[in-house]
């Protein structure tokens, strides 16, 4: 009875101490560093989350997607990218405002404006879309 017991326990144990973490890639489409290598940027991240089995949800900046106020598809196709590798998409702001420096009226503002396209692609996909993160915010030295 006692090595059923010990068994037991360890196997419990063992189960209760599994962890699980997600990964989460901010600023999409991309931070291309001055090179036109975003779709590389990108095939690379999935392809390397697929082959490690790595859960992963990347937060956008709507804003990223224009240029001269003109969407781009090539921008858009990179979240589409996501979307057809099963991870899902979240709202990082239109245009990476910091809350620290913002009103709160002007930040709703921008949270809102960064909801206007992603919402309606994870639908699409089948995929839930995450309302926002405010992650790097609390990293801030001093009071919020």
């Amino acid at each position: 009875m006692s090595k059923v017991l010990t068994i037991y326990l360890f196997l419990t144990a063992t189960v209760a101490q599994s962890k699980q973490i997600c990964v989460s890639v901010d600023d999409l489409p991309t931070v291309h560093y001055g090179e036109n290598n975003q779709d590389e940027i990108t095939k690379k991240l999935i392809a390397h989350f697929k082959k490690y089995a790595i859960a992963a949800i990347g937060f956008v900046n709507e804003g990223k997607l224009y240029a001269s106020a003109t969407l781009k598809k090539e921008r858009v196709d990179l979240l589409q990218q996501w979307l057809n590798g099963s991870y899902g998409l979240g709202n990082h702001t239109f245009g990476h405002t910091d809350y620290l420096q913002a009103t709160f009226t002007s930040f709703i503002h921008v949270m809102l404006e960064g909801a206007q396209i992603t919402p309606a692609m994870s639908k699409q996909a089948g995929l839930p879309w995450w309302y926002f993160l405010l992650s790097a915010y609390w990293l801030d030295t001093g009071q919020l």
